[in-house]
């Protein structure tokens, strides 16, 4: 086939019309890659995997100081109350 088409135009062109116009035709690939133990994708995790751990010791934080505030409001409405009775409040 490929010596007809090398050496005669017609069965060139009429060998290429075939294929322009063959419109649902459909490549699948042969090979499918799994990039799950790429370089990039293992950094991509590890750097997930800290993001994650500073969160974490953020959101740790964030509660401490939440409750050191709710400390030191709930020790201001005693103090508040107490001075409010010592003046007949």
């Amino acid at each position: 086939m490929s010596q007809e088409i090398k050496n005669n135009s017609d069965v060139a062109k009429a060998f290429a019309d075939h294929f322009q116009e063959q419109t649902d035709m459909e490549f699948k690939p042969v090979v499918q890659i799994d990039y799950s133990n790429s370089p990039a994708v293992k950094d991509i995790k590890k750097i997930l995997k800290h993001s994650e751990a500073i969160v974490k010791k953020f959101s740790t934080h964030v509660q401490k100081d939440s409750q050191t505030i709710q400390n030191i409001s709930d020790a201001l409405e005693k103090t508040d109350a107490s001075e409010a009775k010592k003046y007949g409040g």
